[in-house]
């Protein structure tokens, strides 16, 4: 149960900063640039609120867990993304911060687990961004100590906050 909990923490404050890139060169340049799903650089900047999430979880090819949850603004998980790349994800009673890039649909994050201290990296597609709704597709495989194999799936959408 403690893998899961943290595999959708992950996957959440993952999904929660990376709806941005970097921005280099000339800026009125940088926001006409056209994403993966349709949308903008500036489309992403802004404050999100995470409105679902559908997930997965198999182990060994058997399903372990799968879920569909929906969110509203009393579960408190939101993302600021400002223009420098940086992002502030807020889960209801605490928040976090981390780095990210974007490049070929593609959005990968770096984040430390609070617990081993260890960089975790992500890395999502976008699957569809307008000016008010981001949704993002991640899946990840990892072998544990055990030899087992974890895969993780999900379907993340946002809306835009303001």
């Amino acid at each position: 149960m403690k893998t899961i909990t943290w595999k959708l923490a992950m996957c959440i404050i993952m999904m929660l900063g990376v709806f941005t890139f970097s921005s280099c060169g000339d800026d009125e340049k940088d926001d006409e640039i056209i994403l993966e799903g349709g949308g903008t650089y500036s489309d992403l900047l802004g404050t999100w609120r995470m409105a679902s999430i559908d997930m997965v979880e198999k182990i060994d090819g058997e399903i372990y867990d799968s879920q569909n949850n929906d969110f509203t603004e009393a579960d408190g998980i939101y993302a600021e993304f400002r223009k420098d790349g940086v992002y502030i994800a807020i889960i209801k009673g605490g928040s976090g911060q981390g780095k990210w890039s974007y490049k070929n649909g593609q959005i990968t994050l770096s984040i430390i687990d609070p617990e081993s201290g260890e960089e975790d990296v992500e890395t999502g597609t976008i699957k569809k961004l307008t000016a008010t709704e981001l949704e993002v597709e991640i899946s990840s495989e990892e072998i544990e100590d055990d030899g087992s194999l974890h895969e993780f799936h999900s379907v993340q959408t946002y809306v835009k906050v303001k």
